[in-house]
């Protein structure tokens, strides 16, 4: 019974830091930052994914829109917003936020682009 109770403290602890229980100021747990680091990289690479079937089927990067409707069949959480800039025939910046906490995840690929993901 302790155990459990003990069990449901922490549980509860990190649901409230996760719906914004955390005063201002404090940090964010590193458990629940790396959770939604891992999302949206996993939606990143959706994203790039997506953008390299498009480009070797169609030779070009795609809008976000023409993305979602002919090459990616990933459903976003709305915990997330996705967007693509500096969208060209030769690469394209991909951001993904987390919307309640305001991490994000960045994407560029593209002519000396790394195209690996950082966070922030």
């Amino acid at each position: 019974m302790v155990r459990c109770a003990g069990t449901c403290v922490i549980l509860t602890a990190l649901a409230c830091g996760a719906c914004g229980g955390q005063r201002e100021g404090d940090e964010m747990p590193a458990m629940l930052r790396q959770r939604f680091q891992t999302e949206m990289k996993m939606i990143l690479r959706d994203v790039r994914l997506a953008e390299e079937q498009a480009l070797a089927l169609e030779g070009s990067y795609l809008g976000l829109d023409e993305l979602r409707g002919r090459y990616m069949n990933r459903s976003l959480p709305e915990a997330y917003s996705v967007n693509l800039d500096s969208v060209t025939a030769d690469g394209f910046v991909a951001e993904v936020m987390h919307r309640a906490s305001g991490l994000s995840c960045r994407l560029a690929v593209g002519e000396r682009r790394a195209g690996v993901p950082r966070c922030d």
